[in-house]
């Protein structure tokens, strides 16, 4: 289940080129940190290097989870996971995004979530990131200014509540003005989802048109 890529005073293992799982280096790390980046795209490529830079300025010791491509977000084997989590001794999970059964296991431990993604859950050993629905509004106050007062604007990308709050901010700076209809059209976050979803609406709208299409992530 674990990758080693330990960094520290000592060494750094490559753990993307499948050096031994099973065991791990014995070092004076204060801290181990459980490491689960999913790299779908660019933008968690740059997130995941940068955990990996810091790390090299504390003394931690980072393990990168195996598991399925969506991360840790939907699993089925969070027992597992929990169980493999407390014999490695982790003291703190990094992520984007997290299986809520997992997470409430991880409560009972007092083990700190840091989850690199947006989510509503409020918990004192939980954070996620902040500040997109602002990003989102202000990109919809411009955009405002560029369009007729009756336009439609597509809205593309997000799912559940990934996503809501960009959704919520370009949505109330757009509808500022009630003449503005916003559509959502809900995706995964990849270049080819949104694409598709884009043509799909197109094909069963033919009579609506469109003044701009809002992608809700950089990859869209």
């Amino acid at each position: 289940m674990f990758c080693d890529a330990h960094i520290g005073d000592s060494a750094v293992k490559n753990d993307a080129a499948g050096a031994a799982k099973d065991s791990f280096l014995i070092t004076d790390a204060r801290y181990r940190i459980a490491v689960q980046i999913s790299v779908a795209d660019p933008f968690w490529v740059q997130v995941r290097e940068a955990v990996l830079r810091q790390a090299q300025h504390v003394n931690c010791e980072l393990l990168t989870l195996s598991t399925a491509a969506d991360g840790l977000r939907e699993v089925t084997n969070a027992a597992q996971i929990y169980e493999e989590l407390q014999v490695q001794n982790i003291h703190a999970v990094i992520c984007n995004s997290i299986d809520q059964t997992l997470l409430a296991m991880l409560r009972t431990s007092a083990v700190p979530v840091v989850d690199a993604s947006e989510s509503t859950i409020t918990h004192s050993l939980y954070t996620s990131r902040r500040g997109l629905y602002d990003a989102a509004y202000d990109i919809g106050v411009w955009l405002r200014g560029r369009i007729v007062p009756t336009a439609t604007v597509l809205v593309v990308g997000g799912f559940d509540e990934m996503g809501l709050s960009r959704l919520a901010g370009i949505r109330a700076a757009l509808t500022a003005n009630p003449t503005v209809t916003v559509v959502h059209i809900s995706c995964e976050w990849q270049y080819d989802d949104g694409y598709r979803a884009v043509a799909d609406w197109v094909r069963t709208h033919p009579a609506d048109e469109c003044a701009a299409v809002v992608g809700l992530s950089d990859s869209l």
